[in-house]
């Protein structure tokens, strides 16, 4: 049962983009669902972070920040192909 309910949360988590902007949707249960985001006007270069273990399992800490805020607006660790995604988010807002 806890597999399962580990299993969900690590699947209950994607990134993707649209017109308007970068989007991570989250959340298995109801009261923990929601959507962050950063719309590309306002979007500051995506970072990701390579260290041994990321680069043996092909998993990377990601960070896609607002220009106006010092924190990141998206952090996700672990993120299978994170490189992948960051370089696709980056080429698409700096094309």
């Amino acid at each position: 049962m806890v597999g399962v309910l580990i299993l969900m949360y690590l699947r209950s988590y994607v990134l993707f983009m649209d017109d308007l902007g970068v989007w991570l949707r989250r959340g298995i249960f109801p009261w923990d669902r929601g959507i962050v985001g950063v719309r590309w006007r306002d979007l500051r270069e995506g970072l990701f972070y390579l260290n041994p273990l990321s680069w043996l399992t092909r998993s990377y800490t990601i960070e896609i920040g607002n220009r106006y805020q010092d924190e990141p607006e998206i952090l996700l660790t672990q993120m299978y192909r994170g490189d992948q995604a960051i370089m696709k988010i980056n080429r698409r807002r700096f094309s």
